[in-house]
């Protein structure tokens, strides 16, 4: 599937202002732009949207009862998922997203880098399908240019980018029209963005709220006469980077929630525990989940038009010297055997012969 140029550059642009970071001394690069702590290598983020209002009222889930389950399901079927992956210079080599896993819709990305002596960036070029999507170039670590393609290969934007002045402008030319976007910054990170169109007007603003971590806490979009309001909550990791954000509408109703894996290049190797296991989780690119309790029962069950369904119920074992999970089902025919490896919040389970297997995301803990 192909992501439309329009969404991608809207997505770059985002990123771009919102975490626009200028630090001295530092070699600016995707980390350091995404308001990412320490060596990251690679991070999947789990989009989970709130359809029902019951759904997150309060922690313990107690509002939502489903039929078989034990103890109710904390999540729903996820909307969106994305996987990005960086270099040891902190620069994103991979991106792949899925939206909508009854439906569901993939794109993946290419990216290749160019980097002067001194490891500073001065070329990326995203491909989508092998075709060109964007090209940026940059000066000491700053876009000063961005390039636009269509699915044929024309060039249909040109940015460019202004770093000279405190308040940093960026300005395209989307046909006939000249846009100009200017974001002010605080700490090295923006607070307010504006786009002014080639009459002066502004058809666009927005404006954040950030913590002492630089992750916004709310913003307001204004567009036109009708402004927008959306508010966060993080819980963080011990590098200071969010691993669950919730988002809340003007009303204080939770819109959607964002669960986080983050892999670091310098993770020490661990060894697996029972408590390891002991929660919900996502089978990443489909509509199953898995709960694997602490008494040693599991429940395995798929999704129907976002309600949690129970299809196999059972215990579960784990042989910490072989690495393989038994999942012993109340009908032996579907009991399995997996070998299991672990990142961070991540598991994947490969069958025995090791020619397929599943990376399950932990979305909750018991």
């Amino acid at each position: 599937m192909k992501l439309t140029v329009n969404t991608l550059l809207l997505l770059l642009l985002s990123f771009s202002s919102q975490f626009s970071c200028s630090q001295e001394n530092t070699i600016k690069n995707d980390l350091i732009t995404n308001n990412i702590k320490g060596k990251v290598w690679k991070i999947r983020e789990t989009v989970i949207s709130q359809r029902n209002e019951e759904l997150f009222a309060d922690d313990t889930g107690k509002k939502l009862h489903e039929e078989k389950l034990k103890e109710p399901l904390f999540f729903r079927e996820y909307e969106k998922q994305s996987y990005t992956e960086y270099n040891t210079y902190g620069d994103i080599v991979d991106f792949a997203e899925t939206t909508s896993n009854w439906k569901k819709k993939v794109t993946n990305h290419t990216i290749s880098l160019e980097y002067n002596n001194t490891n500073q960036k001065t070329k990326k070029t995203i491909y989508n399908d092998g075709k060109i999507l964007v090209v940026y170039e940059y000066d000491k670590g700053n876009e000063v240019r961005l390039v636009q393609y269509d699915t044929l290969g024309k060039s249909i934007g040109v940015h460019t980018f202004d770093h000279s002045i405190p308040d940093s402008i960026t300005s395209f030319i989307r046909g006939a029209q000249k846009i100009t976007r200017k974001v002010k910054l605080k700490n090295g990170h923006s607070i307010k963005d504006i786009y002014i169109d080639s009459l002066g007007q502004i058809t666009f603003s927005r404006a954040y709220v950030r913590n002492h971590l630089n992750d916004y806490t709310s913003f307001i979009n204004r567009i036109g006469r009708n402004t927008y309001k959306s508010t966060y909550t993080y819980v963080y990791d011990k590098r200071n980077n969010w691993i669950k954000r919730n988002e809340f509408d003007e009303k204080g109703k939770i819109k959607n929630v964002v669960i986080r894996n983050i892999v670091y290049y310098d993770d020490p190797i661990l060894y697996s525990t029972v408590d390891d296991f002991v929660g919900d989780w996502f089978v990443i690119h489909t509509k199953y989940f898995m709960r694997l309790s602490a008494d040693k029962t599991y429940q395995y069950g798929y999704f129907w038009f976002g309600n949690p369904r129970v299809s196999e119920s059972g215990t579960w074992n784990a042989d910490f010297d072989t690495k393989q999970l038994t999942l012993t089902a109340e009908n032996p025919k579907n009991s399995k055997q997996y070998k299991f490896e672990f990142e961070n919040s991540q598991m994947a389970l490969f069958t025995m012969d090791g020619k397929n297997h599943s990376i399950l995301l932990k979305v909750f803990n018991y």
